[in-house]
């Protein structure tokens, strides 16, 4: 998958998108000047099935949206915690473990190994818990309960780098 960005990122989205890259063995290239067509372009130049923009509000990821081949497959509203430290997660093992039926596709997108009991380098997209709910309850996001996407390092560790699914849109 390429992964690219609204036109004048800001520092947070960047660092997004790097980690984002990291742990599903992507592509990550700045948009820059160019247009969606002129990325999709490139991502299929490049060899990938799948592109995805991360677009923001006030600097912050807030919408992804994912192509399949020039198609628009989905868009969500997201809240994203991320970090600085390395990641730690082996890509070309990447499983998914998914409970949310809308956010499946996401591992085709990835072209990754839907799994129901992974140990290791796996994201977990899964249903709010209450512990979710505490923690974005503060930041009014209440009504938003698609799901939680949680990123499994090489180590079977969760680490601190999350997305949040807030709404899926209509394509």
């Amino acid at each position: 998958m390429l992964i690219s960005t609204s036109r004048k990122p800001s520092q947070n989205t960047r660092k997004f998108c790097k980690n984002l890259m990291h742990a599903t063995g992507s592509e990550y290239i700045n948009r820059g000047k160019s247009s969606i067509r002129d990325i999709l372009l490139k991502s299929t130049t490049l060899g990938n099935d799948s592109t995805a923009f991360v677009y923001e509000i006030k600097g912050n990821p807030s919408k992804i949206t994912f192509f399949s081949r020039a198609e628009k497959v989905l868009s969500i509203l997201v809240t994203v915690k991320t970090q600085n430290t390395r990641l730690h997660m082996n890509p070309k093992n990447l499983k998914v473990k998914c409970e949310v039926d809308e956010l499946a596709v996401i591992a085709d997108l990835l072209d990754a190994e839907l799994d129901d009991n992974p140990s290791e380098n796996y994201l977990y997209i899964h249903k709010y818990t209450e512990e979710d709910e505490k923690e974005y309850i503060e930041k009014d996001y209440v009504d938003y309960k698609i799901g939680i996407i949680d990123f499994y390092n090489k180590n079977g560790e969760k680490i601190d780098f999350q997305i949040a699914v807030r709404k899926i849109l209509d394509n």
